[in-house]
């Protein structure tokens, strides 16, 4: 009995302990995770250097493509609405003939009078003045139907209505180009990505252009763009139209009264019988030629100033565009620290 359990192989000696077992099962788990951690980390960072993150520091940029979409139309609409502003403008001359051609009859009465027939009598009298009939005709033409302040005036004050609702509509489109950029740019709080003013790349283009180009912009005063067109318009009026005449380098304005004059001085010859009837008659198409051409070369005149703003507008637009798409210094640090 004693010899058997003194020969009996011993199977505490050869089988392991179960907490050593534990350790070694460990440590195998550990050795096999942490490459592939390092292999998921590797990828993670190769992902994150691929993809760019447009943090507040670098954000998005607009395109030329997203801008014109968002700015054209604004700048359609200025354009349709610059010809209205040109059409109600350039009836100003014609609204002043018309409004006074009722007159016509009347003057023509009062020239044939027996005052007028005075006034003729007395100009060819010894030691008077010459001119004293075509004075008394200018001074009833004036009375009875429109003086030459009143023309210069109406005329004058079209150029300058047209500039100011020009501006007025100007800067209506620039409040909508900034609500616009606004949509388009990130508000990111620096002043490096805010949207590029419309009105600042307009005086730009000013400050680049010569003075003709920059009319009615805000560097020059309004009366002396409308006193210098008002010269233009009047001057190409009295080139085609009988009933004005430019006196001398002053340029000092008259009503032309010579066939009048000449109307006048057959009626007193005798050789017409109805003065008034052809005075009134003559006036009357002389009031239409010369409404016709005030209106051409006011329309003339507004339609250039129109045109000038809108070219103005569509390169202000261009270097709206190349401003908000350029990158900006906070984008260009960032691409740097991570290229």
């Amino acid at each position: 009995m004693k010899t058997h359990l003194h020969n009996a192989p011993s199977t505490t000696s050869k089988t392991t302990h179960p907490l050593t077992q534990g350790i070694l099962l460990l440590v195998a788990v550990v050795l096999c995770v942490l490459p592939f951690k390092a292999s998921l980390f590797n990828t993670a960072n190769n992902t994150t250097a691929a993809t760019p993150i447009h943090s507040p520091e670098t954000p998005a940029r607009p395109t030329a493509e997203e801008i014109r979409r968002r700015i054209d139309p604004l700048l359609s609409e200025a354009r349709v609405e610059t010809k209205a502003i040109t059409a109600r403008n350039a009836h100003a001359i014609n609204a002043l003939i018309q409004g006074h051609s009722a007159g016509v009859q009347t003057f023509a009465e009062d020239v044939v009078s027996p005052s007028g027939k005075w006034a003729y009598i007395k100009s060819k009298l010894p030691g008077t003045s010459a001119d004293g009939h075509e004075k008394f005709i200018r001074e009833k033409f004036a009375k009875h139907i429109f003086s030459e302040v009143a023309l210069k005036e109406a005329v004058s004050q079209a150029v300058s209505r047209q500039i100011k609702e020009l501006q007025s509509l100007e800067n209506e489109l620039a409040i909508k180009m900034r609500s616009e950029l606004a949509a388009l740019t990130p508000d990111s709080g620096d002043a490096a990505v805010q949207p590029p003013d419309f009105e600042a790349a307009l005086k730009e283009i000013c400050n680049a252009a010569s003075w003709d180009a920059c009319k009615g912009i805000g560097n020059v005063v309004t009366s002396e763009i409308a006193a210098q067109i008002t010269v233009q318009i009047l001057t190409r009026m009295a080139a085609s139209s009988g009933i004005l005449a430019i006196g001398g380098i002053s340029s000092t304005w008259s009503l032309g009264v010579g066939f009048v004059v000449a109307i006048f001085v057959d009626y007193v010859l005798g050789l017409i019988d109805n003065p008034a009837a052809d005075i009134a008659k003559a006036v009357s198409k002389s009031l239409g030629e010369l409404a016709r051409t005030g209106t051409d070369a006011l329309e003339t005149e507004c339609s250039r100033l129109a045109s000038q703003r809108c070219e103005q507008w569509e390169q202000a637009a261009q270097r709206l565009i190349a401003q908000a798409t350029q990158p900006t210094r906070s984008a260009s640090l960032a691409s740097v620290r991570n290229p």
